[in-house]
């Protein structure tokens, strides 16, 4: 599997283990801390197919940036990641909603159905 994934979240330790999982899955990551930082580097080619982002940071929350960045390119796939119960999961614009702490198994589901494996 190859393919290019936005990681956006605020807990280093948590972009560290976004690496080591998804590199071992076979895609290309970058990490970043801020949906700022993230709209910075979205504009770096090549494109990105996949966007995993934590919901609750500080600036930009993670619904604002997949809005964002869907407005820039429709196509990319989008995953929201969050450890609260929230009433964002009713409007939020990603494919795909995930629960912290993270099952590795469901992120795997989650990735070979945006990313075409299944």
């Amino acid at each position: 599997m190859s393919g290019r994934v936005l990681v956006v979240d605020d807990e280093e330790l948590l972009t560290l283990f976004y690496e080591e999982i998804l590199g071992d899955y076979g895609l290309s990551v970058v990490c970043c801390h801020s949906g700022f930082e993230a709209l910075e580097l979205f504009n770096e080619p090549p494109p990105f197919d996949l966007l995993i982002t934590d919901q609750s940071m500080l600036g930009m929350e993670g619904t604002e940036l997949i809005e964002r960045l869907k407005g820039v390119q429709p196509s990319l796939k989008t995953v929201l990641c969050s450890g609260l119960s929230e009433p964002y999961r009713l409007d939020a614009k990603a494919d795909a909603i995930l629960d912290k702490p993270l099952d590795i198994e469901a992120l795997y589901r989650v990735l070979d159905r945006l990313l075409g494996r299944v």
